[in-house]
């Protein structure tokens, strides 16, 4: 399957929308979007190897174990940006490192302790390949905000004790300088620039202190001036606070060194701890939805067994619907090649389309499927699909055209196992030349695709599926009392459109309605 008819495919069956979903539980950004960016896998043992990993992840969750990963924040961006040598990393930086590759050990002692209960997940610890000494040498340095510790080297410890000593006893002048004045209480102690300590003065009383005018305030009411015997001690605060910065840029600039010397070490214990946090978030999905993993035994029969499409499960969740989605079963053996479902307006049938195309879809990217466990999905290599937005508004011409386009399409990349859906086939063109359309390009399609499952309203295609040995009928279930659909879907029989009950039901004038039912051609009426 090329990557533009993958995109096709994931915005017809509404793959997009269920990813974002997934994406929703991951803790980290680059999860999203490794669950976003799903592609189909390679082959079976790809698929199963991906649904034993979340089957367990489940599993654990369930258990109400707490997974290390819940509290972790990936450092892969920080990372990216020291991948340069140079890059001068911040505090905070350094702290998302070590915290993040702290979360990488936690996870690796965790899957190690319970490779017997987990061993696809323990898998993974075989890809960290730890770096303590960045975690030690950080955390000896940073505090858990992002800042430097007195502790982190002597001489930063001995430069902050320093700048607190000379503070008070900045304080303390000042506190002597205000006695002077009488302890007024409008000359007020304040900090300007580079941490020099000034008075602020009302500016009718300025000419009385002997200083150093550094600016006025906003209203121009007051000045700040730096008594002279003031100005050694601040001369002397100014050299150790940038002697302090030179010690902690000389401390940050070691650090980043060191993330610089194992970035490849580390950038690779984040990616395995996102390959995690996506798997993690495909298994939360599938606590929520019931998911299960499939089998792929029978490579001739194709089987779903309660199979639901999760958005419309959201949907009704949502709106607080009482009994939520009719289940979908389906058993087609391998002499089955061809379903045409049929049924009334609204009953069901695209649904049912989308239905079967997104849960084969699902198990091709790896993911657990809402279906029950007995659920035989073959190894289709891909999905071809025409299916349309509007199922009731009548085409036009140019709306034909591009469904004859899309079909050309799918005849091109048909192969012995493509799952071929379409939805009301031979619609948008006369009902006679658009059923003998049908027919032909299911003669054509049903013979060479593993599968292909089609919805219409045309009698004669049912006559059609009636009468050929590859084909089969399927309804979606309607309720001939309340005439209301039921949405079950079975199989071996045509369904009705009901569209003439459903005209007398409402109220259609009785001589009408008999009128219809007589103009019916014989054959037509025995097959509805």
């Amino acid at each position: 399957m090329d990557q533009e008819e993958y995109l096709y495919l994931k915005e017809k069956l509404e793959l997009n929308q269920v990813l974002n979903v997934i994406a929703s539980y991951a803790v980290s950004e680059e999860a999203r979007g490794k669950v976003l960016d799903a592609v189909p896998l390679n082959n079976i043992q790809d698929i199963e190897l991906s649904q034993s990993e979340i089957m367990e992840a489940r599993e654990l969750l369930q258990g109400g174990e707490s997974f290390p990963i819940s509290r972790w924040r990936s450092s892969l961006k920080v990372l990216a940006k020291a991948r340069a040598e140079g890059v001068l990393l911040d505090g905070e930086e350094l702290n998302l490192i070590a915290k993040a590759e702290e979360t990488a050990g936690e996870v690796r002692i965790f899957l190690s302790r319970k490779e017997d209960r987990f061993p696809h997940l323990a898998r993974y610890t075989s890809r960290f390949e730890l770096c303590k000494d960045v975690v030690g040498r950080i955390g000896k340095a940073i505090d858990d905000t992002g800042k430097l510790k007195d502790s982190a080297t002597q001489k930063l410890a001995k430069l902050r004790r320093s700048i607190v000593s000379l503070r008070n006893e900045l304080r303390e002048d000042f506190n002597r300088f205000i006695g002077r004045f009488g302890g007024r209480r409008e000359l007020e102690f304040v900090t300007l620039r580079g941490e020099r300590y000034v008075v602020s003065v009302p500016r009718d009383e300025a000419m009385r202190i002997k200083g150093v005018i550094h600016q006025a305030s906003a209203s121009g009411a007051s000045l700040y001036i730096e008594p002279l015997e003031f100005v050694e001690k601040n001369n002397r605060l100014e050299e150790l606070i940038g002697e302090e910065a030179r010690e902690e840029n000389t401390i940050l600039r070691e650090l980043s060194s060191i993330v610089y010397k194992y970035r490849e070490k580390l950038s690779a214990n984040q990616s395995c701890l996102v390959d995690l946090d996506a798997v993690f978030a495909r298994a939360r999905f599938a606590i929520e939805f019931d998911c299960t993993k499939p089998v792929h035994l029978d490579e001739g029969r194709f089987t779903l067994r309660g199979a639901r499409h999760p958005l419309l499960e959201k949907q009704l969740k949502t709106s607080g619907i009482e009994h939520g989605v009719v289940p979908l079963d389906v058993d087609c053996g391998e002499d089955t090649r061809v379903v045409v479902i049929s049924g009334p307006n609204a009953g069901g049938k695209t649904v049912a389309l989308k239905t079967i195309g997104l849960t084969v879809i699902m198990d091709r990217i790896g993911l657990l499927v809402p279906c029950k466990s007995d659920t035989n999905i073959p190894d289709f290599s891909d999905v071809l699909v025409d299916i349309g937005d509007d199922q009731s508004i009548e085409r036009s011409l140019s709306t034909f055209s591009a469904r004859i386009e899309r079909l050309k399409k799918i005849m091109s990349m048909l192969n012995s196992k493509s799952l071929v859906l379409i939805d009301e086939i031979g619609d948008g063109t006369d009902p006679v030349e658009g059923s003998a359309l049908a027919e032909a390009l299911l003669e054509y399609i049903g013979p060479r695709a593993s599968k292909t499952f089609v919805s219409t309203h045309l009698t004669s295609l049912k006559g059609w599926a009636h009468g050929t040995g590859f084909a089969v009928n399927a309804t979606m279930e309607f309720d001939p009392q309340s005439m209301s659909p039921l949405y079950r879907f079975k199989l071996g029989v045509p369904g009705r459109s009901w569209g003439i009950d459903t005209a007398m039901r409402l109220g259609l004038a009785r001589e009408i309605v008999e009128k219809a039912r007589e103009k019916l051609q014989g054959d037509q009426l025995k097959l509805e």
